[in-house]
């Protein structure tokens, strides 16, 4: 993240082959195999860079919202889901056209984000406010919010979600 580049590597020489320049400070990635292309969010530039993976080369770059952190993908939809941290939001994009199509308001602090495309949700780790957002992705609202505890007085880590799975 602290070079704003992305590297490709070939998993069977074990070794970069390529690296991508991207926006500023990137943090979570997400591929798409289907389209074929790989989906990186750029913290301090509050943008999205498209990755074209055939030709590894960035075709776009979106504007989304304030420090975005971690991208989800609903392949079967079209759609990556883009948390930001910095306006308690997550951002829906088309893949087909690398379009802003939605924008919805979420806990404090929004950082890891999972998908369940067979159940129409998004689960999205508010790390300041220690929640779990539920995000309907057929309508893409949010439509509930899971309480988690904390445990550790002593830091604001200890206790607080940075991600969220889905199985």
């Amino acid at each position: 993240s602290g070079d704003n580049n992305v590297s490709v590597i070939d998993i069977k020489k074990n070794s970069v082959i390529k690296t991508i320049e991207v926006g500023a400070l990137p943090l979570g990635i997400a591929i798409n195999p289907a389209n074929k292309r790989a989906y990186v969010a750029n913290h301090d530039d509050g943008t999205v860079s498209v990755i074209d993976t055939a030709n590894d080369s960035v075709v776009s770059t979106i504007k989304v919202g304030n420090s975005p952190w971690y991208i989800g993908l609903d392949s079967a939809k079209n759609r990556i889901y883009v948390t930001n941290r910095g306006d308690n939001t997550v951002s829906v994009i088309n893949t087909a056209d690398n379009r802003v199509v939605e924008t919805i308001k979420v806990g404090a602090q929004p950082l890891g984000i999972a998908v369940d495309a067979d159940n129409n949700r998004a689960y999205v780790a508010n790390h300041k406010d220690l929640s779990v957002s539920i995000i309907d992705t057929k309508n893409n609202k949010a439509i509930g919010e899971v309480k988690l505890s904390f445990t550790d007085l002593d830091s604001s880590y200890v206790g607080s979600p940075w991600g969220v799975a889905v199985y």
